[in-house]
């Protein structure tokens, strides 16, 4: 692995004022959006590290896989846990060395051979040297991320027609624990039974499970203590009592297989078919009521874990004998971390897991639409990676209003979290403030985001304030936190925010101070019309409402029933590995609450989700108990045969496999499904996935799926293949072969799947459910232009029909270069030549809605090259890249340039100059941000400290690159001095942002000379018209925070003046990045007193392929 160091800084987040208003380059400290987040993990504290040593062994499920034969795997599986624990045992006798001192934090031998360890990142390199090594791989902490949800994905038909209800399968919830005292689960339904049990606990008591048919065992394998991002609390206490105290794996466990909880508060005893009375239920069963489940308890009672590799090791041999056959059937993790990566060692993990028969399901992540971010361990290739769909009902809390001298109304809403509800206000005066048909401001304080005037403090004054809250979390202007603050502040007794949705999204923190709650578009709608009209209204904000409304939408044109919930992961775009998988309702469900005795609450999130989907898979290893696990993903993705669509009422644009994978859930599809389909290429994904591809010329791409029949009698069943496009694309066209394919019982046929390529035609079109300016400000993001479509696969029997997601991200590709030297000449201090552009540029223009393609490049002088680490492997332990992710921040080459000398007055704050800086990476990465940061320390008085930091990253959120600029100086207490568009290019205008290997950081000249803080407050300039001389060096980071390459040094640093600029290269409107077309021409400008020996021109080629993204030009002098 590489050397890693991190930077000894307090996690950054400015607030940056202003917003945006053109597309184009900003001028001097303009800020984008309100937020700016620098990466936690590179500018953390420094300290202990928390890294997986994966040890040169195979682990015992690869091995039980493989070998066939009960008997054989037995003695097959055990052979190979010896042999990983004889490994850990010697890495074990090393750690208490000085070199390689580290705390164990586990060791696991079934999903994963390797020892998780705790120990100084100094020590890291001798660790990863230790003989029987194979890697050192940084553990990402992960977090926790049904009344109606369970009626429409059809288990109660399952129920009904096949009599299966999960019962003889168990599942793992693998989560915060389970409350096997609640009623949900047969236990004795009270708080004191809870807290018996929970004192138990807390004295070393092993668990008394009151119904083993529903709760079997489990382990705990972190103690309440435990938490993976507190250094004090990072080593877990294991114990056998698998107990929650945090409620979120109750709730999950009720949602995949809880008996429900009758209206008289006792356990549903059943019968699960029918009559199953859901309308008068407190809790609604789990989607397989009967199965039987473990708890497996990894996180603390707070915080996030590393312990996703140990539990996934404890699920496969339950009984620690070794013998690998007793796996649990199903296993779900309602966790993640961001931008997961199938070689993370918890997607390793999960992929053995599924290879030795176990069915993993995981939640894709709640952090909304931005490619990539889906999380680990869903980012697994064979995991059944969930995202979070909308249904039509909900049950939530309320309060009550009355208008005039009409009867009080009660009123669908959600209680605040941090107001404990022991109390609350009666009959209390609801007044707003400001203009609610004006967006709200400062002055127009609509919302609560900022402090209250005087005049409004004097209005809400013992009061309950009527506040406006936007459902969107990008633009909204502040939380439901801040708002009540400043209610308190102003001396507020309770706040309702209004919304304008119909059904809830996500709930709301509120005040621990006054009671909040969130009203929906009812209660704002009659709240607001009376205010309006100044008719008095008076609130009742108390708990006597909790969970006691049943709010249903009708079907009809506010339906949200397969809409998609607004906060669920968009995902990968991975050659072989699209995600997510499938979807299933996860907006506001109600389950089990933990620590009640008998009540439910109401949670949402893709956690909610990927239960259901686990409840799902129990049904249909039931039905089909000789399948496969990756049988078992295809049964469930074949037959997700919803559709989700963007607008209410099934109408509008549908998402494509990157938000929705092949569609939502069926159960009762499934389980009577005989047959399955899914791409041979790429073992356990399932879907057809080309990646991203760079078209250079026509281009003809396939892939094969097998349609297989797992009857054993029966007559042969034809399929009619068909591609159901969802984003169509010009230039990119799909077909399949044979049309039709007749299949025997216990045979299979191969149809393929061939995507045709044509790059003139393919242009820059956005996947129309995206928003495409989430600001609000002009600001386009970025995105991957698709072509995306269903294979369906119609049986001629009437079984169910087979879909299979079909994906692409093409793009055209340039072949745009020069000459591979340039000749300057001349009398003066500069020397001046031309450079002629050759080869094919992409010039391609759409119809309406299609954003032209067009080839650019970014010139700047090559000032420093690097040589590539090689990966990891046994023998090559140090100095090496162990994943892809990785080998995205090692850096080729490192470019600089400035348009200073085409400036009039380079210094001026709202028309000086820009100086860029230029990286080419060895290997691209998948986003431009979070995946591999480049970090630029500029040193102005080379004193050898950095006064300025510029770094790439996003706006929170978004998909918006940009670069920020930090002082570093004491006295501006990290300040935001600057921030651009990375590329100095919007999203609208592809530079190829994600998916590349070169981007340019731009910096403000103007900004430097003129700097000031958020509230326009000027600083100490950086530079002057007589020095503009900075020293600097570059650091590369993953996305855990550990350094993979380092450009320069504080000792031995790079060295420029921003103004006087020792080589540069612009075309004649000297804008960067520069059109890249044949025949094009670059003015090449030298100065030879400040260029250095061979000075070289690095150009970044945008559209090139990889392989030609990054060109190096020599620039010499004629005689």
């Amino acid at each position: 692995m590489p050397a890693r160091r991190t930077l000894a800084t307090s996690a950054v987040v400015i607030l940056a004022a202003g917003l945006l208003g053109m597309p184009g380059a900003l001028a001097a400290g303009d800020r984008i959006g309100g937020e700016v987040d620098l990466p936690a993990a590179v500018l953390g504290a420094a300290g202990p590290v928390s890294v997986m040593i994966e040890l040169d062994a195979t682990p015992a499920a690869v091995v039980y896989a493989a070998t066939a034969g009960k008997a054989a795997r037995g003695v097959a599986t055990r052979a190979a846990i010896s042999r990983v624990e004889r490994l850990q045992a010697s890495v074990r006798s090393q750690l208490s060395r000085p070199a390689t001192r580290a705390q164990v934090l586990f060791e696991t031998a079934n999903a994963y051979a390797g020892v998780a360890v705790r120990t100084d990142p100094s020590r890291l390199e001798a660790i990863a040297a230790l003989p029987g090594v194979k890697a050192v791989h940084r553990l990402i902490p992960k977090t926790r991320n049904n009344f109606v949800a369970v009626p429409q994905i059809k288990a109660p038909a399952a129920w009904v027609d096949a009599g299966l209800t999960g019962k003889g399968i168990t599942v793992g919830i693998i989560d915060t624990g389970i409350d096997y005292t609640h009623a949900a689960f047969g236990g004795p339904g009270t708080v004191a039974a809870y807290q018996a049990a929970l004192e138990g606990k807390q004295a070393g008591l092993s668990p008394v499970y009151p119904d083993t048919a529903k709760i079997a065992g489990g382990y705990d394998l972190a103690g309440n203590d435990y938490n993976a991002s507190d250094p004090s609390k990072v080593i877990p206490a294991p114990d056998d009592n698998p107990l929650d105290c945090e409620g979120h794996g109750t709730h999950v466990a009720g949602t995949a297989g809880g008996y429900g909880v009758a209206a008289n508060g006792t356990t549903y005893r059943g019968p699960w078919n029918a009559s199953t009375p859901f309308d008068t239920m407190d809790i609604g069963p789990g989607v397989a009521p009967e199965a039987t489940l473990y708890a497996i308890k990894i996180f603390g009672c707070e915080g996030s874990t590393n312990l996703v590799v140990e539990s996934l090791d404890w699920a496969l041999d339950p009984n620690g004998d070794g013998d690998l056959s007793d796996h649990l059937d199903v296993v779900n993790m309602s966790l993640g971390s961001t931008y997961g990566s199938p070689e993370d060692p918890d997607s390793v993990a999960t992929d053995n897991a599924v290879d030795a028969g176990m069915s993993v399901i995981a939640s894709a992540g709640n952090s909304g639409d931005i490619y990539e971010i889906t999380g680990s361990p869903g980012s697994a290739t064979k995991a059944v990676s969930v995202a979070a769909s909308e249904d039509r009902g909900q049950i939530v809390d309320g309060f009550t209003a009355r208008i005039g001298s009409a009867t009080a109304v009660e009123y669908p809403a959600l209680l605040s979290v941090e107001y404990p509800w022991t109390s609350g206000v009666t009959n209390a005066t609801v007044v707003k403030v400001g203009n609610w048909a004006e967006a709200p401001s400062d002055t127009n304080n609509t919302d609560g985001c900022s402090p209250f005037s005087a005049a409004d403090a004097a209005k809400v004054a013992g009061k309950v304030a009527f506040l406006m809250w936007d459902s969107d979390d990008v633009q909204r202007r502040c939380g439901s936190g801040a708002r009540s603050a400043n209610a308190v502040a102003a001396g507020a007794t309770g706040a309702i925010l209004g919304s304008t949705e119909v059904l809830f999204g996500v709930g709301i923190a509120g005040s621990a101070d006054i009671p909040v709650v969130l009203a929906n578009a009812t209660g704002t709608k009659a709240l607001r019309d009376a205010l309006d009209a100044g008719t008095a209204v008076t609130a009742t904000l108390n708990a006597d409402l909790r969970n006691t409304i049943r709010l249903i939408v009708p079907p009809g044109p506010t339906d949200p029933t397969d809409t998609l919930a607004s906060f669920t992961s968009r995902g990968t775009a991975i050659a072989g590995n699209v995600k997510p998988d499938v979807s299933a309702p996860g907006g506001t469900i109600f389950s089990a609450a933990s620590g009640t005795g008998n009540e439910g609450v109401s949670a949402s999130g893709t956690s909610m989700a990927a239960p259901a989907t686990a409840g799902m898979a129990a049904l249909v290893r039931q039905a089909h108990p000789t399948w496969s696990a990756g049988e078992i993903k295809a049964a469930i993705m074949n037959t997700a045969d919803h559709d989700l669509f963007l607008d209410p009422g099934q109408t509008g644009p549908r998402y494509d496999v990157l938000r929705a994978g092949a569609g939502r859930i069926d159960a009762k599809e499934a389980v009577r499904s005989q047959a399955v389909a899914y791409v041979t290429n790429d073992p356990g994904a399932v879907s057809v996935s080309f990646g991203v591809m760079n078209v250079t010329s026509a281009t003809r791409v396939s892939k094969t799926v097998r349609i297989a029949d797992k009857r054993t009698s029966g007559s042969p069943v034809t399929y009619r293949l068909t591609l159901d496009s969802i984003n169509s694309l010009a230039g990119a066209a799909y077909s399949v072969s044979p049309p039709t394919v007749t299949v025997a019982p216990g045979a299979s046929k191969d149809v393929t799947v061939t995507l045709a390529l044509d790059p003139s035609k393919l242009v820059h079109k956005a996947d129309p459910t995206i928003t495409l300016d989430p600001l609000g400000d002009g600001t386009m993001r970025d995105f991957l232009t698709d072509a995306s479509a269903l294979l369906k696969a119609t049986p001629s029997d009437g079984s169910p029909t087979l879909r299979v997601p079909v994906f692409a991200a093409p793009r055209p590709a340039s072949a745009i270069s020069t000459s591979t030297s340039a000749r300057v000449s001349g009398s003066g201090s500069l020397l001046k030549g031309t450079l002629t552009l050759t080869g094919r540029g992409v010039n391609n223009s759409g119809s309406e809605g299609y954003e032209k393609e067009l080839s650019r490049l970014t010139a700047l002088q090559l000032v420093a090259e690097s040589a590539q680490l090689p990966p990891c492997e046994p023998g090559v332990s140090t100095g090496c890249v162990s994943t892809e992710d990785q080998a995205a921040a090692d850096v080729r080459y490192v470019g600089f340039t400035s348009d200073a000398r085409l400036k009039a007055n380079p210094l001026d704050a709202e028309d000086g100059g820009m100086a860029y800086f230029g990286v080419a990476s060895w290997k691209p990465w998948r986003t431009a941000a979070d995946i591999a940061t480049f970090i630029f320390f500029l040193d102005f008085d080379s004193d050898g400290t950095p006064e300025l930091l510029l770094a790439n990253v996003r706006v929170p959120e978004t998909d918006i690159f940009v670069t920020v600029a930090i002082s570093f100086r004491p006295q501006d207490a990290l300040t935001l001095i600057d921030q651009q568009l990375i590329n100095n290019v919007a999203g609208n205008k592809d530079t190829a942002k994600m998916h590349s290997n070169v981007m340019a950081l731009p910096l403000s000249l103007g900004a430097l000379a003129n700097p000031t803080d958020a509230g326009g407050n000027k600083l100490d300039p950086f530079i002057t018209e007589d020095n503009a001389r900075v020293s600097y060096w570059m650091e590369a980071y993953d996305g855990g925070g550990d350094i993979v390459d380092v450009i320069g040094h504080p000792q031995v640093p790079l060295r420029t003046n921003l103004t006087a600029p020792p080589l540069t290269a612009f075309d004649a409107s000297g804008a960067m990045p520069a059109r890249a077309l044949p025949g094009r021409t670059l003015a090449v400008t030298l100065d030879p007193a400040t260029a250095g020996d061979n000075p070289r021109l690095l150009l970044l080629h945008h559209l090139n392929v990889l392989a030609r993204k990054a060109q190096v030009v020599a620039v010499t002098q004629s005689p």
